[in-house]
């Protein structure tokens, strides 16, 4: 294309005529509808389950716990961090994390069937200060295959900082800290599922669909190849749809009832479950010359990575190297 002419967005026309299928848009009639049990108690440890009301409920087909899973229940985008369970077993890491998966014939009957679940939890410990996190005593976040709260350090360095601020005009010293930050996108996550020849099928709103199908192939404990993952139009993302939402849920129940599923985060669902940007504290030392151009920068920064990895250790690492 040469310079001057019209670039044609595909997809453009579709959108503004209302035409485009976002993930809650690609339901079809005779879906099951799913809907997750959520506990709002963290950290706690994880009682029992007991679903016996809601499978007695008009409409609800099967109710989902951790032991359903037929793989691995540790997921995350980082291979070698991977800590986010999305059926809790045994510890309920944060508010809103899920413990048992509803299906049902339609979505009204999969919102009761969770509300008719009992749920039994023992209050732990819990921490919720970065600072904190980081003392001796603090409780771990995950005690099964951690021994610290520290998910990641990274240390960049370049010449002498502390030459160069010794010989600056100008130094200034002074602290920094940024909230945590919804993604806010316009359209929450959502997608579908199907099973078909002993393969699963999943449409989902994702902005990582191959490291999305190789999480779910492990969730079921399968080979990477009877898994597919379409990505739908992405009604927004800004990262936040770089993790796992409803893929896994999907994925699990297509593979179990071999129906088509579908389901949708609520609004409050998206706030509660998913990733969010990483809050910082931070502190820096900057030297200037007198004609005010930077000479040296040493900074301390400190991140949250809330209840599981995530992307922290790829957020830690680009800090530190958009510090310097």
């Amino acid at each position: 294309m040469s310079i001057g002419q019209n670039r044609y967005r595909v997809g453009a026309l579709a959108r503004v005529k209302g035409e485009t299928r976002f993930g809650a848009d690609l339901g079809k009639t005779g879906d099951l509808h799913l809907a997750c049990v959520r506990v709002q108690q963290a950290p706690s440890r994880l009682i029992g389950v007991d679903s016996i009301r809601a499978m007695a409920l008009p409409g609800v087909v099967r109710v989902f716990t951790a032991e359903d899973v037929p793989g691995a229940h540790r997921l995350g985008i980082i291979p070698i961090t991977k800590d986010q369970e999305f059926l809790a077993r045994d510890i309920v890491r944060h508010a809103g994390q899920a413990v048992a998966l509803v299906a049902a014939e339609t979505g009204e009957s999969a919102l009761a069937g969770a509300l008719a679940v009992k749920v039994s939890l023992e209050p732990l410990p819990g921490v919720f200060d970065p600072e904190e996190a980081l003392s001796e005593d603090a409780p771990l976040v995950h005690p099964d295959h951690s021994t610290s709260n520290l998910l990641t350090e990274r240390v960049v360095s370049r010449g002498d900082a502390e030459a160069a601020l010794a010989d600056s005009a100008v130094v200034v010293e002074a602290e920094y800290s940024t909230g945590v930050l919804e993604h806010a996108a316009l359209e929450p996550e959502g997608g579908r599922a199907e099973y078909r020849d002993g393969r699963v099928i999943v449409w989902a709103c994702t902005q990582n669909p191959h490291y999305d199908r190789e999480d779910l192939a492990l969730f079921l404990g399968v080979e990477v190849e009877r898994i597919r993952v379409v990505q739908a139009e992405t009604g927004g993302g800004f990262g936040g749809k770089l993790d796992l939402s409803v893929q896994p849920f999907l994925a699990l129940a297509a593979w179990h009832l071999h129906r088509p599923v579908r389901m949708c985060f609520t609004r409050e669902e998206s706030f509660i479950a998913t990733a969010k940007r990483h809050p910082f504290r931070m502190r820096f030392i900057t030297g200037a010359d007198d004609r005010g151009r930077l000479t040296a920068v040493r900074a301390d920064m400190l991140s949250d990575t809330g209840a599981f990895a995530s992307y922290g250790s790829a957020v830690n690492a680009r800090a530190a190297v958009h510090a310097t």
